[in-house]
């Protein structure tokens, strides 16, 4: 379910006494994306005043009371939020509220006790432009890897569906030049679903309304990548106001107008505007996690292969709330990018983690504790940084040199994100040529793109 079918689901009804936990439970699990959205939220919490009231629900790690009321015509928030006012002092000190939800189903009122303000008003149907208002809801610290896993795995799964879509409808879906179109043109959209979700566009979900009312998605794409490969100065001054408000990106992601593009039928049309981008939250996604996962989805291959499963099948594992995993030589038969996903998620995971491998990299890298079995005595050490990676690490840093150009430094993570998968685009077309004039030529590139990435990570880092 998106958010777009969420307030489908929930439009003209709503019941106090028998809907609120079903209603606040959905919002979460499909707003934010959260498997068990149970341990975030309370409901019927007990306070005393002159005698027991209950407050309907009530979040504990950022402290936010729901008023709820069943679905009324005439409705007033006021009597509701005086309401929620009186159970303040019957909650401990620690957890009085920073925000007051009242809600009726159809509108969310949110009062801010810090400010005493006029509350923002938000409808029902205006969810899927501005469900980002409700962020305050879940500690994004205290959550962010869990969340960050689980969106990125859905995010993987919503590109495998693009990518699988779009290369039914090329003319030669196994042409090596049309898969290497579908791959530049996968990672554009990734970038305007990206763009649009995280703000870097201006306007929150530009990219769905552009494309919302075009009857031919092929061509209007065509015309945006240009728009967006064209600085302001430069584009005509009769451009049409739906693409002048789209700003420049640099970086040379939409300089390559050889791309093969094909036809989008209905399905694909459904599939990038309610799914891609209405029922989606990109901004949220974690760049290690996905990038991985996006390289793979690109390669049919890959996505089949058994370092995918376990891939998979270990970032699963991790969103399972387990609080101690066995593993057996998780690294096994995976590619770079799938052994720096396991990596970092193994390096952010809460709990403990006995890791039986042959791989010395990645126990220095995440493990805290080793003990090493050899007949006819067992070694316990601790954690060792090995001299040879420490000075890789200097040189690398010395290598890294400020960018030529200015970039806003609200694009710079999406930049990385992009140049790294582009690298990775790159590096795959060198395996799979025998050109040698072509391999001299992607060598090139290769080369330019680490220096690309490095620019950009020494700007990232210093800001």
């Amino acid at each position: 379910m998106s958010v777009k079918n969420f307030v489908e689901s929930w439009r003209g009804r709503g019941y106090e006494k028998g809907e609120t936990q079903k209603f606040w439970l959905a919002f979460l699990r499909e707003l934010f994306n959260i498997s068990e959205p149970e341990k975030f939220i309370n409901f019927e919490v007990p306070v005393k005043l002159q005698h027991t009231n209950f407050i309907d629900a009530f979040f504990p790690d950022t402290k936010v009371i729901i008023e709820q009321k069943s679905l009324s015509e005439n409705f007033s928030a006021l009597k509701p939020y005086e309401q929620a006012q009186k159970y303040i002092s019957g909650l401990p000190v620690s957890l009085h509220p920073q925000k007051i939800i009242v809600c009726n189903f159809a509108e969310f009122f949110i009062y801010d006790m810090e400010t005493l303000d006029e509350p923002q008003k938000i409808l029902l149907s205006e969810l899927p432009e501005k469900f980002h208002a409700f962020d305050f809801l879940i500690d994004a610290n205290k959550n962010k890897i869990r969340i960050e896993l689980e969106l990125s795995l859905q995010a993987g799964e919503i590109v495998a569906k693009l990518y699988d879509a779009l290369r039914k409808n090329y003319i030669n879906p196994n042409d090596e030049n049309s898969l290497q179109s579908l791959n530049k043109l996968c990672v554009r959209l990734v970038f305007c679903l990206y763009a649009e979700s995280a703000g870097i566009f201006g306007k929150h979900k530009i990219f769905r309304d552009y494309l919302q009312g075009s009857r031919n998605i092929r061509q209007d794409l065509i015309l945006l990548f240009e728009v967006l490969d064209t600085p302001e100065k430069n584009r005509d001054p009769y451009l049409a106001d739906e693409l002048k408000i789209f700003p420049y990106v640099n970086g040379g992601l939409f300089s390559d107008k050889t791309i093969e593009i094909p036809n989008f039928t209905a399905e694909i049309k459904n599939l990038l505007l309610d799914e891609a981008s209405s029922g989606f939250n990109w901004a949220g996604i974690s760049p290690t996690i996905f990038g991985a996962l996006f390289e793979s989805t690109l390669n049919p291959v890959t996505r089949r292969s058994g370092g995918e499963k376990t891939r998979i099948a270990l970032a699963k594992l991790i969103l399972t709330g387990a609080n101690f995993l066995i593993l057996d030589e998780p690294t096994n038969h995976l590619d770079l990018p799938a052994r720096e996903a396991i990596e970092n998620a193994l390096k952010n995971f809460d709990g403990t983690i006995l890791i039986v491998t042959h791989d010395r990299y990645l126990l220095d890298e995440v493990a805290t504790r080793i003990i090493e079995f050899a007949a006819p005595v067992k070694i316990e050490s601790e954690k060792i940084q090995k001299p040879e990676k420490v000075q890789k690490q200097k040189v690398s840093s010395e290598k890294k040199s400020p960018p030529k150009k200015e970039i806003p430094p609200e694009l710079m993570e999406a930049k990385i994100k992009m140049a790294e998968i582009e690298l990775e685009m790159i590096e795959r077309e060198i395996n799979s040529s025998s050109d040698s004039a072509k391999l001299t030529e992607l060598a090139a590139e290769h080369e330019k793109k680490l220096q690309e990435i490095d620019e950009l990570l020494a700007v990232w880092i210093e800001d």
